[in-house]
């Protein structure tokens, strides 16, 4: 499989005003801060691409929303299901973005959230490597992404876990793209691409 079009999209990467202009073209509102950031760096990066509507995508985390998903629970722990805010509650869903980003793409490919531990990376560029043999579709637009915040900050702090921060978005496709000089890579290749473990890395656009 092809592997280009590799962006890291750390915060600061967007202005202010981008991030307010972005939210008033979608009538976006109450959305958390990483969801926009991702929502926002994947409309900027695939408007430069000539995708295919049958477009998969596939999102990865360890742990999702490591804001919105612990203050769900105490919500849910602390007050009665009438309290509780509908919104809260969406947000703090790992499909969340995958199916705001459905909407936003116009795409009807596979769409997948996978969350786990060391090697969810790993099975994910498998079941990727998978989705393009087997036909599925012809491009996947692959992010990694785990939320900067306390939570995630804690668990950096204590356990050897490399967490998705910052953004990391890329395409893979079945053929080789117009135009641009993409390595036809298995997945156990872009894994250590990925991981820093080769000096060849694909170049940034």
């Amino acid at each position: 499989m092809y592997f280009y079009k590799l962006q890291t999209f750390a915060p600061e990467h967007f202005s202010e005003e981008e991030i307010r202009c972005f939210k008033k073209k979608h009538s976006f509102r109450g959305m958390p801060g990483y969801l926009l950031h991702m929502l926002l760096a994947a409309e900027k990066e695939m408007q430069n691409i000539a995708y295919d509507r049958d477009l998969a995508l596939i999102y990865v985390s360890h742990f999702g929303s490591g804001d919105q998903t612990p203050k769900m629970i105490y919500s849910i722990l602390d007050y009665p299901p009438e309290q509780i805010s509908a919104g809260s509650f969406v947000y703090s869903l790992y499909n969340t973005p995958v199916s705001y980003l459905t909407k936003l793409l116009q795409c009807h490919g596979p769409a997948l959230s996978l969350a786990g531990d060391k090697q969810i990376l790993r099975t994910a560029l498998i079941t990727a490597q998978s989705y393009l043999e087997n036909h599925y579709c012809q491009e996947i637009l692959f992010i990694l992404a785990d939320e900067k915040c306390e939570f995630t900050d804690l668990i950096r702090e204590k356990f050897a876990i490399r967490l998705f921060i910052p953004l990391k978005m890329f395409v893979l496709s079945a053929t080789a793209p117009d135009g641009d000089d993409a390595p036809d890579l298995d997945a156990d290749a872009i894994y250590d691409r990925l991981l820093g473990k080769t000096d060849d890395g694909p170049q940034k656009n």
